[in-house]
């Protein structure tokens, strides 16, 4: 078994065994596996709209939207969109240095 996902069961079932609504579950996993994210020769600046989707835990439309309403600024390549992990840090508040 992944140890991710080992680790993803193991703390919403204490979350679950404190009472913790699984809407507030799934937002504390998806902000603790920002937090695993930090910038080094591995983790790209320019994120894909998946990777992004993935990392703000919501859909590819979601994404879209947020590009309509203004909130993310993507970034074109020869083409390619890309989004800043700087500006998902900003959306998540969570610093990854």
């Amino acid at each position: 078994m992944n140890i991710r996902k080992t680790t993803r069961s193991i703390v919403a079932t204490a979350l679950r065994s404190d009472g913790v609504e699984q809407g507030d579950i799934e937002a504390a996993l998806a902000r603790a596996e920002c937090k695993s994210l930090t910038p080094d020769k591995t983790t790209p600046l320019l994120l894909t709209q998946a990777q992004t989707a993935r990392l703000l835990n919501c859909s590819r439309f979601t994404i879209r939207r947020m590009v309509e309403d203004g909130q993310l600024q993507p970034v074109d390549l020869r083409g390619l969109r890309r989004y800043r992990l700087a500006d998902i840090q900003r959306i998540t508040g969570i610093s990854m240095n």
